[in-house]
């Protein structure tokens, strides 16, 4: 719907207020409107004209205020936007979800000291908070892992060796989740067993022909009971 210019409200109400008898039709017949417009008009017009009337800022001053607001306002989001929370807490996030993404000490203390510079934490720093997020993690998965374990049907099972020291793992292969991976002494068949000793509805394990890892194998297929 267009809006009726100024001078026409202006005019409706004068016709309304001051106008003889037909002077509303009149008025509203030359400005294109309804009678009802007009009067539903004249307590507007009455109302801008006692604001205006109203001691403050006027108008073109509060556009200036608004425009000078909005842009402070932007210039405080683009200000946010380049502002890095790195207090301790993020600090110590970032350190464990370097470690956990596979960065070592040395890189994620490279990282946080080109965003923080002489603030950011060493070396030795990063390795507690890493080690303290380890610990609590673990036993978060001990529990997983025994859930988890009581429920694999198939494993796929191999050694590693770090430094001459096996570690045994075992891999379920539909959702490639490790439910065991541990340093072990050795990896004799009674080491296996132990270690299979747990997933007690495995139907089918996936292994190299390796002598200490068949053997237990062979061992658990047979044992009595499970678990």
């Amino acid at each position: 719907m267009a809006t009726l210019p100024a001078a026409i409200w202006i005019g409706n109400t004068d016709a309304v207020l001051n106008g003889p008898h037909g002077s509303v039709s009149q008025q509203a017949r030359h400005a294109g409107c309804s009678r009802q417009a007009a009067y539903r008009q004249t307590p507007k017009v009455l109302q801008a004209v006692r604001d205006a009337q109203l001691p403050g800022p006027s108008r073109a001053q509060l556009l200036r205020d608004n425009q000078a607001l909005r842009a402070q306002l932007l210039q405080q989001r683009q200000d946010a936007w380049q502002r890095l929370d790195f207090g301790p807490q993020r600090q110590q996030h970032f350190a464990v979800r370097a470690s956990a993404l596979g960065l070592s000490l040395n890189q994620a203390e490279e990282l946080l000291g080109t965003v923080l510079g002489p603030d950011a934490p060493d070396r030795s720093t990063l390795g507690r908070w890493v080690q303290r997020a380890a610990v609590r993690a673990g036993r978060v998965l001990t529990t997983l892992d025994r859930l988890c374990q009581r429920r694999a049907e198939i494993l796929c099972l191999d050694e590693i060796f770090f430094h001459g020291q096996p570690v045994l793992v075992a891999c379920e292969p539909h959702s490639m989740a490790v439910l065991h991976c541990r340093r072990e002494a050795d990896r004799t068949a009674a080491t296996w067993l132990g270690v299979l000793q747990p997933f007690a509805a495995l139907r089918v394990a996936v292994h190299d022909a390796g002598t200490g890892l068949s053997a237990g194998v062979a061992e658990f297929a047979h044992a009595p009971l499970r678990g």
